[in-house]
C-alpha cells in the first residue's frame, strides 16, 4: 500500500524526538472499512463508531498499539500541482492530523511529558460516547483533543514556517485551539468524573494512581483539607491542587466556620491562585481578540465564560474573609476578657 510521504517523514522525526515506534497506516476509506468491518463480529456499536471515523474524521489513533492511520481522502496530494495553494493546504492539513494522532500516543505513553493538571485532564476527564463521535464542538472541548490540536498546528506551524500563506491558515487553526483550551470547562468535565467514582475504586487502581490517591480516598470521597494541605507541600504546590480544591464540588464540601487558621489561609491562598488562573485566560483571550485571531462574538463569549468562574470563586474567598474575621475577633473577645 502506498503511504502518503509526509506521514513518513513526520512519522520519522517524532520516532527520533520522544524515542518511540509508531506504526501508521495511509489507507482509502473503503481500505479502512475493509480491514476494520469485513469478516469481523463487531457489535453495533463498535460498527457505527467505525463508520463514523471512516466517513467524519481525517485520522485516527489506536493508542494501544502505537499506531496511527491517516486517510487519504485528497486526491490532490498526487496530482502535479505542489506549487499550487491548494496543495500546499491538504498537505499541511495531513500534517495537522500525523502531529495530532501521534500526541494521542505520547499522551498515552509519555506521561513525564506533562505537566500534572495538563496530565488528570487528559487522562481522566474524557467523556468517549456518540456525542464525542458526532458532535464537532464536544469533541473539540475535550482537554485530550485540545491538548492534541494545539501539538498538531504548533508542529506543522513550524514545518511550514517558510510558507507565509500555509503559516497564516495554520495559525488561524492555531488560534481557534488555544481559544479551546482558554475556556476550557473544567468544572462540567471534572463534575462528569466525580459521578463515575461514587462508589469508589478497586484497591489495585487505587494504589496504582497517585493522581487519585493524592486528592481522593478509596471510598471515592474527597480528602480533608489538611489532607490536602499535605499532598499540595509534597506536589510543590501544583495547579491541579488549586483547580481541585477550588472547585465546586469540593468546595461544597466545606463548612467555613469549622476551619482552622492553617485552613482557612490554605483555602484562601487557593482561591486567589484560581481566580489567578482564570485571569491569565482572560488575558490571553484579550490578545487573540485585539490580534484579530479570534471573532468578537467568540471573545465576548470567553470574557462572560470566565467572568462567571471569577465571580463564582470570589463569593467563595469572600466567604473564608468573613469567617477569618469572625474567627480573629472571637479570639480577640477571650483574650480581652
Amino acid at each position: 500500500m502506498k503511504t502518503i510521504p509526509i506521514v513518513d517523514q513526520i512519522k520519522n522525526q517524532e520516532e527520533e524526538k520522544y524515542n518511540l515506534i509508531i506504526e501508521t497506516e495511509t489507507p482509502t476509506v473503503i481500505e479502512y472499512f475493509k480491514n476494520n468491518l469485513q469478516g469481523k463480529n463487531l457489535n453495533l456499536s463498535d460498527s457505527l463508531s467505525m463508520l463514523i471515523i471512516g466517513l467524519n474524521a481525517i485520522g485516527v489513533a489506536d493508542c494501544e498499539n502505537r499506531k496511527i492511520c491517516i486517510f487519504k481522502k485528497s486526491q490532490g496530494i498526487y496530482k502535479n500541482f505542489k506549487k499550487s495553494l491548494k496543495y500546499r493546504l491538504n498537505k499541511a492539513i495531513i500534517s495537522f492530523t500525523t502531529f495530532h494522532e501521534i500526541r494521542h500516543i505520547l499522551q498515552n505513553e509519555r506521561e513525564d511529558l506533562f505537566q500534572d493538571y495538563d496530565l488528570f485532564c487528559i487522562k481522566y476527564l474524557s467523556i468517549m460516547n456518540n456525542k464525542y463521535l458526532l458532535n464537532t464542538d464536544f469533541h473539540d472541548s475535550q482537554y485530550f483533543e485540545i491538548d492534541a490540536n494545539i501539538y498538531g498546528a504548533s508542529e506543522t506551524k513550524k514545518l511550514f514556517q517558510n510558507d507565509n500563506q500555509v503559516s497564516k491558515y495554520i495559525d488561524g487553526i492555531l488560534s481557534d485551539h488555544l481559544y479551546e483550551e482558554y475556556t476550557y470547562n473544567f468544572e462540567y468535565f471534572f463534575n462528569k468524573f466525580l459521578k463515575t467514582i461514587k462508589y469508589g475504586f478497586e484497591e489495585g487502581y487505587y494504589n496504582d494512581n497517585t493522581q487519585i490517591s493524592n486528592y481522593w480516598n478509596q471510598d471515592g470521597s474527597f480528602k480533608n483539607l489538611t489532607q490536602l494541605m499535605k499532598s499540595n507541600e509534597l506536589l510543590k504546590d501544583s495547579k491541579l491542587t488549586t483547580k481541585i480544591v477550588t472547585s465546586n464540588a469540593f468546595l461544597s464540601t466545606i463548612n467555613t466556620n469549622n476551619l482552622q487558621p492553617l485552613e482557612l489561609e490554605f483555602l484562601n491562598d487557593q482561591l486567589q491562585k484560581s481566580i489567578g488562573y482564570y485571569d491569565e485566560d482572560m488575558n490571553n483571550i484579550c490578545d487573540l481578540y485585539f490580534s484579530k485571531k479570534i471573532s468578537r462574538v467568540d471573545y465576548q463569549m470567553g470574557v462572560d465564560f470566565l467572568n462567571r468562574q471569577i465571580e463564582n470563586k470570589q463569593k467563595f474567598l469572600n466567604k473564608i474573609n468573613d469567617s477569618d474575621i469572625k474567627y480573629k475577633t472571637k479570639i480577640l473577645k477571650r483574650l480581652t476578657k
